[in-house]
């Protein structure tokens, strides 16, 4: 059986990590402020700093308030993943996950999770999980990751740290032959060791009607056409691929719009 986690942001703020959006804005303006006034990069940070709380969602905010040439809008996103992509490393060297306890609580997130569940759908999943652990299958928790951070593998290595170098999780069955055990981990977006993709889903999101039929806008920033541009598409057929090979899926901290 295959158990997938959806990990958004969310997961990440529970963590304590200061990664939202909303908290690297003031870094981005402070970063951008001695360009010229006809930059389109200071034009655009002038658009954030204007009324930056109400820009929770960046991506929904890019497009609708974007503008200028296909280049134009390249260079105004690439300037802003590079500086997000550094802001996030930052925050990243501030964890420590090296805990006995955050392993044990890790563990119990991952085999336990219907607990925080409805009474009635907690029992369902609650039997769906013993009747895989009687008819002795193994089970296999993997993670779709939608950050850009490796909090993820930081807490599967501070786990194996406190626990022999394993991966199962659990043990079960007459012989405990039978284990649920750690899957694989699939980074959607990138990771900030290679490359992050920030982008819009679609170019119809963009409100400027003059930009919506432009492939090279399309190119430069919708996300699954920069997949295909960087190479990454076969990322996207791995997710798809996992999604359908999965008989639980788990959402955590992250939004569906």
């Amino acid at each position: 059986m295959n158990v997938t986690f959806l990990i958004g942001n969310g997961f990440d703020v529970n963590l304590g990590l200061k990664t939202k959006y909303t908290d690297f804005y003031d870094s981005y303006i402070e970063s951008n402020s001695k360009l010229p006034d006809n930059n389109c990069v200071k034009k655009f940070c002038n658009l954030i700093e204007s009324d930056y709380k109400t820009w929770g969602d960046f991506e929904a905010a890019f497009a609708k308030n974007v503008e200028g040439t296909p280049e134009q809008i390249r260079d105004i996103l690439g300037d802003f993943t590079v500086k997000f992509a550094y802001y996030l490393r930052q925050q990243l060297e501030n964890c420590n996950y090296d805990d006995n306890t955050i392993s044990t609580k890790f563990k119990s997130f991952l085999t336990h999770s219907y607990d925080l569940l409805e009474t009635k759908d907690k029992a369902i999943m609650q039997n769906k999980y013993k009747s895989h652990m009687n008819s002795n299958d193994n089970i296999k928790v993997n993670f779709i990751d939608f950050n850009y951070t490796d909090t993820i593998e930081q807490l599967i290595a501070n786990y194996r740290r406190y626990n022999n170098d394993s991966t199962v999780l659990r043990r079960y069955g007459t012989s405990s032959n039978y284990a649920e055990s750690f899957g694989e981990i699939l980074h959607i977006h990138g990771t900030l060791d290679d490359l992050i993709i920030i982008g819009i889903d679609s170019i119809q999101q963009i409100t400027y009607e003059d930009l919506k039929c432009n492939t090279l806008v399309e190119k430069y920033c919708v996300k699954s056409k920069m997949n295909d541009e960087y190479g990454y598409s076969q990322v996207e057929a791995r997710y798809v691929q996992m999604i359908n090979n999965s008989e639980i899926i788990y959402a955590y901290g992250i939004s569906f719009g």
